[in-house]
């Protein structure tokens, strides 16, 4: 009997799932745990002076800067290197709150967000399929998505501890999203996506490229 085409696609996409498993089972067995913290040690380190620069330019409140280069690298770094970039670009944000003299228990509210920056894109990236390298349009459409999505969402969490410390009055909430959200959307979304296209190719030669999540 002749099965439809639609089923013999499924067919070879689900091998071609299990195929990239097995290849990233292969890959682990090479993989030790210090490379593991040398991908956190080489992401936070990166993103604490990025964090750190995004201070200094200014902004209209603590840790809410005109303009945060720190967002514009956790989206390479969520694609290539998984939870392990995401986790390293947290805690750099976290250092970065405190050399930048951010009182510790308000770096821990407002920083530990930043974890979210690079999961979106990492999510959608694996997910679905899609290049790092960005080759096609379809690539690109879908990592733009992926980082501007986090910024929607995940502004509430910055912005709601700061008007909970009293930084940010309630009524000034809504220019405060506007101007949290709409650079977001370009330090992730285009500058997080050309910036993945650039060095997409290089970290996937490498031993710290991981394929899937962790």
């Amino acid at each position: 009997m002749l099965l439809p085409r639609t089923f013999y696609g499924w067919l070879n996409r689900n091998r071609g799932d299990e195929k990239m498993v097995q290849n990233e089972a292969a890959r682990r067995k090479q993989r030790v745990a210090p490379l593991y913290l040398v991908i956190m040690a080489v992401c936070g380190g990166l993103t604490i002076v990025l964090d750190a620069a995004g201070t200094m330019i200014g902004g209209y409140a603590p840790g809410a800067s005109w303009f945060y280069p720190a967002g514009i690298v956790s989206i390479p770094m969520g694609v290539l290197f998984g939870m392990w970039g995401n986790i390293g670009h947290m805690i750099g944000t976290i250092i970065g709150g405190l050399v930048t003299g951010m009182p510790l228990p308000l770096a821990l509210m407002m920083k530990s967000s930043n974890i979210l920056h690079g999961i979106p894109a990492m999510l959608l990236m694996k997910g679905l399929h899609a290049d790092p390298r960005i080759k096609t349009r379809r690539d690109a459409i879908i990592c733009f998505i992926g980082g501007c999505l986090v910024y929607i969402p995940g502004s509430f969490w910055g912005l709601g501890v700061l008007v909970w410390q009293g930084f940010i009055p309630l009524a000034g909430l809504p220019y405060a999203y506007m101007m949290w959200t709409l650079p977001g959307i370009l330090e992730g979304g285009v500058l997080g996506t050309l910036l993945l296209k650039a060095t997409a190719s290089m970290v996937m030669r490498t031993r710290l490229y991981i394929e899937r999540y962790w």
